[in-house]
């Protein structure tokens, strides 16, 4: 039984792990006029984010407009930036919610199946007596659960804004 939750949890943890290795990729191609970014730079307090629309960009700046400058736009040599990140536009309540049905059926099932195997095989009884028949019963009671409290919380979460990390820009140092 123990090997056989091994696997899960191995299982788990590579299918969580290949998205996020196949989307972390560094995007220059879209650092253009107009898009909205947000970045970290040696000049400016590092403990925040600062933002604002790319107002144009040449081989060795970006020119970013903000508020917080005026509006007017402020030149910025790529090499200056630690970490700069390009909106890709806001998450639907729809991804949200299977998102959350995602991570509640997984986060219960496995809750369920772990309480299970952990409690051992109970000796003089009619029903549910091996920890492989516990672990199964309560790793599908878990994952309906999770499904339900996933689904909720995804659901009334507020949407969220996709970020894509442009670092470095061409020419930065790391």
């Amino acid at each position: 039984m123990l090997s056989c939750f091994r696997r899960m949890l191995a299982t788990a943890a590579l299918l969580l792990a290949i998205p996020g290795a196949a989307f972390s990729q560094a995007r220059s191609d879209l650092l253009v006029a107009g898009a909205h970014v947000r970045f970290h730079t040696r000049m400016y307090d590092a403990s925040f984010w600062n933002g604002g629309r790319v107002d144009s960009v040449t081989p060795d700046s970006v020119y970013i407009v903000s508020a917080i400058w005026g509006m007017k736009p402020l030149g910025l040599a790529r090499s200056d930036f630690t970490r700069l990140d390009v909106s890709t536009g806001r998450t639907s309540r729809v991804a949200d919610t299977f998102q959350g049905i995602a991570i509640g059926v997984l986060a219960g099932g496995l809750t369920g199946v772990a309480i299970g195997a952990a409690s051992g095989t109970t000796h003089n009884c009619e029903w549910i007596c091996t920890a492989s028949d516990k672990a199964a019963l309560l790793g599908a009671a878990g994952a309906i659960g999770g499904l339900v409290i996933g689904g909720i919380i995804g659901a009334i979460r507020s949407p969220s804004e996709h970020w894509t990390t442009v670092i470095p820009p061409s020419g930065a140092a790391r």
